[in-house]
């Protein structure tokens, strides 16, 4: 049985996604952490929206590191909401 479909068996919710795939094709593989952010505001329950995780990002990285992160978050956001 695969980790996967374990998960799914005994979880209501497993949104699983290629995360450091995503990462890498946002620039970084450091980027992983804003993938799963991204990700997780995804989902209605999630206490952050995008836009507030987006904002938070941009007032504590330095401007060299905001295009990167922000294509990190919107692909792990699209990867659950298509």
């Amino acid at each position: 049985m695969s980790i996967i479909n374990n998960l799914k068996d005994n979880f209501d919710s497993v949104y699983p996604i290629e995360g450091n795939g995503l990462a890498v094709d946002a620039g970084s593989i450091l980027s992983l952490n804003m993938v799963l952010l991204g990700a997780c505001v995804a989902n209605d329950s999630f206490p952050l929206s995008k836009e507030t995780v987006e904002t938070a990002m941009k007032n504590n990285l330095a401007p060299k590191f905001h295009e990167m992160n922000l294509k990190a978050i919107e692909s792990g956001y699209k990867s659950i909401k298509g």
